[in-house]
């Protein structure tokens, strides 16, 4: 194909503009907390001098050990550059994000086709939830980083046959592992390829290297997190027999995939697996057909987690987008295709410019919270610890437990969002000792806990104790 690089250029500066909107704005839209966790963590390494530079934590909790501090290190080496700006932390994530679009292109012109790989390549710079999460400060830009380059070196390896290839592609999935253990699911992957199509030419040693290079790092870090004192940990809940046949699950992750790439780009899929399916005995089961069996694998053995989590089906994203291409490209017609495209353009600019358009009062309450107590003052959370970012202030979880221990803290901000979690005896002993001290509102419609959206605007209640 002529002139493919000037579209290259062009697909990254597209992918580039979409990410930095608004790359300014506060920690304050869906993901907020997950945003401050590790912002917060860098903030309270470098100015605080609290906690080690492999497990920092943060103004709300202890060490957080589920996750590689990968982000933290980021923030921290973009705000020793720039200052404690929230674009200087989410500049990284933004460049992880462009790079990953570029590796996708590498990965998917090396399997099929100049082509397929622009096509791929712009369906994951414009897929609406690789867009937010390779711009927020949170794991998932990195985890979809080394995944994508772990995959390259696999698809190095498929086509040159070289060892340094296959070892490469280990490295890079035993740090993805660490950012997250979802990564894994690429080991699943790879051994159904190397099963079904290069039996007999990896030798015992490669092998066990590989494996050892992915599973010892992760089973370090995890015992590391199980010594720590005061370590919050997230516990892989497993699925049980009843789970797997929960059909609810499978319509709500495909339906999270179909939103998050965009749902015209879906639907190319969809004709994908249509014609696939429909001439099975002379197809070949190439490798991303592989790489989304991998993932959805993986989804069906941890239901319990993944269920109310929409970024579980993030890294099954780049592959859809390939899939999405191999279906765009059964279309002959050209104003079909064109069409097709600015459509699709349309629709993921409406999705992100809604997504980008919340704002939780978290930033104002933090504000608030920061003028009304002193520097070494604690504040309780309840909801969102994102208010204890913006405020500067160390938090105490506000259960009602720590309420009636704590009585030397004196504000309990209570976010809108917690409502329905809270028992009558709570309700009951704020309204007893605490007093109404200021309200503050969002741009966001209440999302209660059965995800349906209320008419009320998203608020914070800040309590005052009373004297």
């Amino acid at each position: 194909m002529k002139n493919y690089k000037s579209w290259v250029l062009l697909i990254i500066l597209l992918a580039t503009s979409l990410r930095v909107i608004n790359i300014d704005s506060p920690f304050s839209g869906h993901h907020a907390w997950k945003e401050t966790q590790f912002a917060g963590m860098a903030y309270v390494f470098m100015y605080d001098g609290i906690g080690d530079f492999i497990t920092p934590r943060n103004f709300e909790m202890g060490p957080h050990n589920n996750v590689f501090p990968i982000p933290a290190w980021l923030i921290m080496i973009f705000w020793s550059m720039f200052g404690v700006y929230e674009w200087a932390a989410r500049l990284p994530f933004i460049i992880l994000g462009v790079l990953s679009v570029c590796i996708l292109f590498k990965i998917t012109k090396m399997l099929y086709s100049e082509k397929i790989a622009l096509l791929s390549m712009f369906f994951l710079a414009i897929s609406p939830m690789h867009v937010y999460f390779s711009r927020n400060t949170q794991p998932e830009s990195v985890l979809i980083f080394l995944m994508l380059v772990s995959v390259y070196y696999f698809v190095r390896y498929i086509k040159l046959n070289k060892n340094k290839y296959i070892m490469l592609s280990s490295l890079f999935l035993s740090l993805a592992t660490l950012e997250k253990y979802i990564a894994l699911f690429l080991l699943v992957s790879y051994s159904l390829y190397l099963f079904l199509y290069e039996k007999g030419k990896l030798n015992l040693k490669i092998i066990i290297l590989c494996l050892a290079t992915i599973i010892i790092p992760t089973l370090l870090w995890i015992n590391h997190g199980l010594n720590l004192k005061e370590c919050v940990w997230s516990h892989i809940s497993f699925s049980s027999f009843s789970d797997i046949f929960n059909y609810n699950f499978y319509i709500l992750k495909l339906s999270e995939i179909a939103y998050g790439l965009n749902p015209l780009t879906f639907l190319f899929a969809i004709l994908f697996f249509i014609l696939f399916l429909s001439n099975f005995k002379n197809e070949t089961v190439d490798f991303v057909l592989l790489w989304i069996l991998g993932g959805f694998l993986y989804l069906i053995g941890v239901i319990p987690i993944a269920y109310g989590n929409n970024y579980y089906v993030l890294p099954l994203i780049p592959p859809f987008c390939i899939v999405s291409a191999l279906g765009f490209q059964r279309i002959k017609n050209f104003n079909i295709k064109l069409i097709s495209i600015l459509l699709i353009l349309l629709v993921s600019i409406i999705f992100i410019g809604v997504v980008y358009s919340i704002r939780y009062p978290y930033y104002e309450t933090g504000l608030y919270l920061r003028e009304k107590t002193n520097a070494n003052e604690e504040i309780f959370w309840t909801e969102s610890p994102v208010i204890c970012y913006y405020a500067k202030r160390y938090c105490i979880e506000g259960n009602l437990e720590n309420l009636k221990l704590r009585k030397d803290i004196k504000y309990l901000p209570i976010h809108s969002a917690s409502y329905d979690l809270l028992s009558e005896e709570y309700n009951n002993y704020v309204e007893k000792n605490f007093i109404l001290d200021k309200k503050l509102f969002g741009r966001q419609n209440i999302i209660g806990r059965n995800f349906m959206i209320k008419n009320e605007k998203e608020y914070v209640l800040i309590y005052k104790r009373k004297d």
